[in-house]
């Protein structure tokens, strides 16, 4: 379910509960699954993060960027920003 959420369209899961109550009870009849993710492994990647800093041999890095515009993107569409 939570897989669905982060990688579907947003407009698909919200039209289907638009309210918060409605995405609740839409969670809870969610069939369980076994979680085999390691909780320290997320602390881990949150707290190395914190003092990286990518300043250091900045200016060696070269490559191309292609910048797209996501306006028209389903997943974070313009209408679902509060």
């Amino acid at each position: 379910m939570f897989y669905g959420i982060a990688t579907s369209a947003a407009r698909v899961p919200y039209k289907q509960a638009p309210t918060r109550e409605l995405a609740d009870k839409r969670l809870e009849r969610a069939p369980g699954g076994t979680v085999t993710a390691d909780s320290n492994d997320f602390l881990y990647q949150g707290d190395a993060s914190r003092d990286y800093t990518p300043r250091h041999g900045l200016e060696r890095i070269q490559l191309r960027c292609r910048a797209i515009n996501s306006a028209d993107y389903e997943r974070n569409p313009p209408e679902s920003a509060s």
